[in-house]
């Protein structure tokens, strides 16, 4: 069985809209300007910290057609393993509320490995023969590749979807 690594924030979890609208519904005083990394990086890691004991990831929206693209990846065979940044060892209920999250957009939850510190090493020391790694850390990114792993920048312009369908398509050439 093949792997493929997907992260989960900002990849099939749209993180950066879902903390704005928890800042917004918990801190109604607060603009995005005030808690942005240039203004008060401290700020913005209190808010973090506090969304992240609170439940709030629970609530995040799934990225457009990410269910699908999961889908589209177990189809041709392949095992989607989660690998997330999120911090476990300072909130213990991120596993759980991870969990919950996938389960409620019916993405599959066997595999999950969390990863606070250096997730771009872990990656290559779990998983070195991975088929494809899909992540938004341009360093996590750059590691897989340096290793021989098929590593996938999701970006605004680069939605995961979209670099599914293209890992497909050069798995599919690739056969030919």
């Amino acid at each position: 069985q093949q792997i493929v690594i997907v992260d989960i924030d900002d990849v099939v979890a749209d993180w950066e809209r879902g903390f704005e609208k928890w800042v917004l519904d918990h801190h109604s005083e607060l603009t995005p300007t005030d808690y942005s990394y240039e203004v008060d990086a401290g700020l913005r890691q209190r808010l973090k910290d506090e969304m992240h004991s609170s439940g709030g990831m629970k609530e995040l929206e799934i990225m457009s057609a990410a269910r699908d693209a999961i889908l589209r990846l177990q189809g041709n065979g392949y095992t989607v393993v989660w690998l997330t940044a999120r911090p476990i060892s300072r909130h213990p209920r991120l596993v759980g509320d991870t969990v919950q999250w996938l389960s409620s957009h019916w993405l599959p939850t066997d595999y999950i490995y969390y990863s606070d510190l250096n997730k771009h090493v872990f990656v290559v020391d779990k998983f070195p023969m991975a088929a494809a790694l899909f992540d938004d850390k341009a360093e996590t990114v750059a590691h897989a590749r340096e290793f021989g792993i098929r590593a996938y920048q999701v970006t605004e312009l680069h939605d995961f979807s979209l670099l599914v369908d293209d890992f497909l398509e050069e798995e599919n050439d690739a056969l030919k």
